[in-house]
């Protein structure tokens, strides 16, 4: 029961996004800023100066291609991330 709350709270987290604007070659693409936090397999990160790896940061990556909008990843701890949520 606590990994499905976990898993919950974790695709919340996911699905809450902030909107920016970015411009690119002449036209508009829409930019979300995801915050992830370390949660192996769903999400990770290996090193600070590499992209985030996991299940659901490959998913969400296709999901953006095929959209066309891109995603600007943050990474932080659960807390960071939910006083990132509750400040916008």
């Amino acid at each position: 029961m606590k990994s499905i709350l976990y898993l919950a709270a974790y695709v919340i987290f996911l699905l809450h996004v902030e909107t920016a604007q970015a411009l690119e070659e002449d036209s508009k693409v829409q930019t979300y800023r995801i915050g992830y936090f370390d949660s192996p397999p769903l999400s990770f990160k290996r090193q600070p100066q590499h992209p985030p790896k996991g299940f659901a940061i490959d998913l969400l990556n296709e999901v953006a291609s095929l959209n066309h909008f891109q995603i600007d990843w943050y990474y932080g701890n659960f807390p960071d991330i939910l006083q990132m949520m509750k400040n916008q």
